[in-house]
């Protein structure tokens, strides 16, 4: 199992707190988290939203790439919704602040890192005096 650096533990545990304040019965106790009155929206898209977060977590922890996708798709498009609850008067600062941190992280260099995909096939390298051969 190849060694996890310490921000994806950050990145997981923004995950899961992203998952925690997206949970109905948590979103309308603390304030700043519930939805904007003009904006329906089901407790079942919350929820929703609340597993995949849950997934793309399990995917970090376990180094699949495709964590790293759904999180950043998750995070776009969480950010897009969050600005656009800011735009209305009504924004939600701690998600939009948890999201942004998970960009942030997500697209480091040591976390980038752990999800590029290799290439199997080792480059052919020609030495200077084969050059000359040919």
């Amino acid at each position: 199992m190849r060694p996890r650096p310490w921000g994806i533990w950050v990145v997981i545990a923004l995950q899961v707190a992203l998952a925690v304040t997206l949970l109905p019965w948590f979103a309308e106790t603390v304030p700043g988290l519930t939805p904007a009155d003009n904006v329906e929206l089901g407790h079942e898209l919350y929820l929703a939203w609340a597993a995949l977060n849950l997934v793309a977590a399990l995917w970090l922890w376990t180094l699949d790439r495709r964590g790293w996708v759904l999180t950043m798709v998750l995070v776009g498009i969480g950010l897009i919704g969050n600005l656009y609850l800011w735009s209305i008067g009504q924004p939600t600062w701690i998600r939009m602040a948890i999201q942004a941190m998970t960009a942030f992280y997500l697209n480091s260099a040591p976390i980038r890192e752990l999800f590029e995909r290799r290439s199997e096939i080792a480059p052919i390298v020609l030495r200077d005096t084969e050059l000359d051969a040919a």
